[in-house]
């Protein structure tokens, strides 16, 4: 069989099979995401992005750091696209969940705080800021009541 198949590959029939496949793979991983998020409520209101992997919001966000008006473009965020809620999402290469709601912060701290962010890529991005990731132990445990 692969007497008949080899003589026939070709680098460009290669290359345009390996694209389908990471193509097809990013669809399958989006949609498999999707379904877990409805199984678990629904999507909150989108912030959009028109240039890939976020660059317009990016540039944004970098010129309103540049010019001290940070609190002021995340207000305008969730004034503009939150439909009067305090959670958005936004999609830059991953489906990031921003939120200045406390209700939802002492529901993610009080029940799943160990299903958010402090696996291996969260610590290594912020290892230099936070250390080994004590701060952020200390303050579940001083939440949940169990500092000492």
């Amino acid at each position: 069989m692969l007497a008949v198949i080899l003589p026939h590959l070709t680098l460009p029939k290669i290359l345009l099979g390996l694209l389908t496949l990471f193509i097809a793979s990013r669809y399958l991983k989006h949609f498999n995401h999707a379904r877990r998020v409805r199984q678990l409520g629904a999507h909150a209101p989108s912030v959009p992005v028109y240039l890939p992997f976020g660059f317009d919001f990016i540039y944004k966000m970098l010129r309103s750091a540049l010019n001290d008006r940070e609190h002021e473009r995340w207000n305008n965020m969730f004034k503009n696209w939150g439909r009067g809620g305090h959670t958005l999402e936004i999609v830059l290469t991953r489906r990031l969940v921003l939120t200045v709601d406390p209700e939802n912060t002492k529901a993610i701290l009080a029940t799943q705080f160990k299903d958010f962010g402090k696996g291996e890529e969260f610590n290594r991005d912020w290892y230099l800021f936070l250390g080994n990731g004590g701060s952020f132990k200390c303050l579940y445990r001083a939440y949940r009541g169990n500092l000492y």
